[in-house]
């Protein structure tokens, strides 16, 4: 019971932490664009706007992966809430909610079905069973 306790709030700061680093995801800074610009050489036009293509296509990627891992840490860290807080509310719900009676004869069917097959394989063959023809 009490490990059970120290699991569930283990998740519960797990999940916390994720929603947290998923929010962190989606609020940093993924860079920044250049612009294009034309000089009167050919070569630094081209090298310059190789750059700039380059440094767009970064930016697009880390607006995309922090889409992504933010939007799976999130999912996970309330994922995560849920299983802790039901937890805790689960372990209270089973406890209160079965009588004593219920349960006691709960706790002995699996004793009283084991005893029967026991019994049963006590019993004797027959001579009919054990004779050679």
């Amino acid at each position: 019971m009490k490990n059970n306790k120290i699991f569930n709030a283990i998740i519960l700061l797990i999940g916390i932490a994720a929603i947290v680093l998923g929010i962190m995801c989606f609020a940093s800074n993924k860079g920044y664009t250049v612009s294009f610009e034309t000089y009167g050489g050919d070569a630094y036009t081209g090298i310059q706007n190789a750059a700039a293509r380059t440094a767009s296509n970064i930016a697009r990627s880390n607006e995309l992966n922090a889409l992504g891992f933010g939007g799976i840490l999130v999912i996970a860290g309330l994922v995560m809430l849920a299983f802790g807080i039901s937890g805790f509310v689960g372990n209270k719900a089973n406890y209160v909610s079965k009588p004593a009676a219920e349960v006691e004869t709960q706790a002995k069917a699996p004793f009283e079905v084991q005893s029967a097959l026991v019994q049963s394989a006590d019993v004797a063959p027959s001579d009919e069973e054990t004779s050679v023809q």
